[in-house]
């Protein structure tokens, strides 16, 4: 019988967890650090130079 009220309430913790998260993610206050981190694999590297092909060569030339 303990095991089984273990369960429910692991259960339950983890439901509420989740929830959290969700109304964390959510949250309007959030968007802007979202939105900005949407945009990272978009944006152009610094610094073409460093970029090699497998073989160590640069891709450039």
């Amino acid at each position: 019988m303990d095991s089984m009220i273990f369960h429910a309430l692991w259960t339950l913790f983890m439901m509420a967890a989740f929830v959290a998260l969700i109304v964390w993610v959510m949250a309007g206050k959030h968007k802007r650090e979202f939105d900005d981190a949407s945009r990272i694999p978009l944006e152009d590297d610094s610094c073409p130079d460093a970029v090699t092909s497998p073989n160590g060569d640069n891709d450039h030339e």
